[in-house]
């Protein structure tokens, strides 16, 4: 894993990461969906500031975990639920 992906979401969230934390977000998303052989378009129901407010209030919740976990954790959430 490389970029900010590999840091704590405490530090993801920071503002001077923003702009890298929002592309390796929606990065992560597009990346998944190619090789989703169940579904290619899992977050688009919520759309790109849905996926980050849920992506927020992980790494909220939970600081200290890594970014990518994160991410992934959101993504299997959407998954799960049809969006």
């Amino acid at each position: 894993m490389f970029g900010i992906g590999k840091q704590t979401c405490s530090t993801a969230l920071q503002s001077h990461y923003a702009a890298l934390s929002v592309g390796w977000a929606l990065g992560y998303f597009s990346a998944i969906n190619v090789v989703n052989a169940r579904n290619h378009a899992v977050g688009r129901s919520v759309g790109d500031k849905g996926i980050l407010e849920r992506v927020k209030q992980e790494c909220e919740t939970n600081s200290s975990e890594a970014f990518a976990l994160a991410i992934s954790k959101v993504y299997d959430q959407l998954e799960k639920a049809g969006q």
